[in-house]
């Protein structure tokens, strides 16, 4: 369960009997339709005399959201063993990872450095950038596009590795912060206190979502970690009109009995929650948004907004961004996926995500890599300029808005070489003086993960003490 959910629900248990009983059956009854619950169990007392906590909280004690502000996420490094086709540790004990910096002796003292990792297909890319999902999410993208449940787990994130009975995934942090995971019992670590959801995107992403049917708004909401809270609201609806169906039917008088009056303030409270999490991230984000579109989007007048909150000084209407747009001709509302042509809808889905961990970022006083996963070919852009111009517009805008003290490390994964030029080209574009150029990297991934056998001396990387063979070349 995610960790604002857990919080609400928490927080409400000593006073209200229907938050403790949800907190304590979520993850059984989530999935289940309201024919399959036994209503009696689920909502009377009695079944409440053990409160067990999340995965997550199972292997660390629960943090406060304001104890994950302030961070430096920046990644410096991540090294890797038995994950995907990564070979377990050498003989000697070194295992295999990569590393944000140059091969420079001082590199402790420097930002970790944007990447452009190409690398073709099979060469272990992927593996490399869901190995950071995994961590810093609680799931990966490949997966959900492939539909692995929770029994899958060990079988989908061992695939191809030589030991199958053992995985492990570090990333360093710039704030010396090393988090390990080693099963799905600590994939929480991090999801459980902050959702970085919207640093993440992958052509998984876009291609599920395109393929969803879904409206921007619930995309919307996903990116901004408020899928569970939703889907709990949704939940607590159907349980309460089930109650309502019952007294109507005059089946039996259960109200009072299943503390009917405390379902309904359980819902409210995750419903206002909502609200306000909506209304501190959308409309920054959306501001964001439109600048980092207004050079495709000449056709739209703008973003469109709904349930209007209030006026600025300057009397302009402060409202929720919808995800819809709103075309210059008749200043109608349409969906982006009804009216961008592919690429554009692609680009859309993309900013929207960056306009969002922009705001995460400065709402949480926290620095964190923007990733992709091939969210580009070179098909997709008629040529390298205009590859170039987004990219260096991100990193304009993060300067121009204020984001963050730290500069913005980006870590792009791509197959293709026109694309990986052009990215690193708009990254190092994008310093204000030319003599002095943004830390940045272009390397190439090896195209098979390496045997101990061949790797040298000159592979071996030291970050924070531990000791892995790098595997790409600069």
């Amino acid at each position: 369960m995610t960790f604002e959910l857990e919080k609400i629900l928490t927080s409400l248990k000593n006073d209200n009997e229907a938050a403790a009983l949800l907190l304590s059956r979520w993850n059984e009854v989530r999935n289940k339709s309201i024919s399959e619950i036994d209503f009696y169990n689920l909502l009377t007392a009695t079944t409440a005399t053990q409160l067990p906590i999340s995965s997550a909280s199972q292997t660390a004690p629960m943090e406060t959201i304001e104890q994950w502000t302030r961070k430096d996420l920046r990644i410096r490094s991540m090294w890797l063993e038995g994950y995907r086709g990564i070979p377990k540790s050498c003989d000697n004990g070194i295992e295999y990872g990569i590393s944000m910096y140059p091969d420079l002796r001082n590199s402790r003292v420097l930002d970790p450095f944007s990447m452009v990792l190409l690398g073709s297909n099979g060469s272990g890319k992927t593996s490399l950038y869901s190995a950071m999902e995994l961590l810093c999410l609680g799931s990966t993208s490949i997966a959900k596009k492939h539909r692995v449940n929770e029994s899958g787990f060990e079988k989908f994130y061992h695939h191809l590795s030589r030991e199958a009975n053992m995985m492990k995934i570090s990333i360093l942090f710039n704030d010396d912060t090393v988090i390990s995971i080693s099963d799905k019992r600590e994939l929480g670590k991090v999801s459980s206190h902050i959702d970085l959801s919207s640093f993440f995107c992958s052509e998984s992403d876009i291609a599920m979502f395109e393929c969803s049917g879904e409206s921007v708004a619930t995309y919307l909401d996903h990116q901004i970690g408020l899928a569970e809270l939703i889907e709990a609201s949704k939940f607590l609806g159907k349980v309460i009109s089930y109650i309502d169906q019952k007294e109507e039917n005059q089946d039996q008088e259960i109200h009072e009995e299943h503390n009917y009056s405390k379902l309904q303030t359980l819902q409210n409270t995750i419903d206002e929650n909502v609200r306000r999490i909506r209304s501190e991230i959308l409309p920054s984000a959306q501001n964001i948004l439109n600048e980092l579109l207004k050079d495709y989007t000449d056709d739209v007048v703008g973003l469109s907004k709904t349930n209007i909150l209030s006026e600025n000084n300057n009397g302009e209407e402060i409202g929720l961004f919808n995800g819809k747009l709103v075309v210059k001709e008749d200043r109608s509302e349409i969906e982006p996926r009804d009216y961008f042509n592919n690429f554009r809808f692609k680009l859309y889905l993309i900013s929207l995500r960056i306009a969002i961990a922009f705001q995460v970022m400065r709402t949480r006083h926290i620095s964190f890599p923007l990733m992709f996963d091939d969210v580009f070919d070179s098909s997709d852009f008629t040529n390298r300029v205009k590859t170039n111009k987004f990219i260096n517009k991100i990193f304009d805008l993060y300067k121009k808005l204020g984001i963050n003290d730290n500069p913005l490390q980006i870590i792009f994964f791509t197959q293709d070489e026109v694309i990986a030029e052009s990215v690193y080209e708009g990254i190092m574009s994008s310093a204000e003086n030319p003599c002095q150029k943004p830390n940045a990297m272009f390397v190439r991934l090896f195209s098979v993960f390496p045997d101990s056998e061949i790797m040298k001396e000159d592979d071996i990387r030291i970050e924070n003490e531990e000791w892995f063979y790098n595997l790409y070349d600069s």
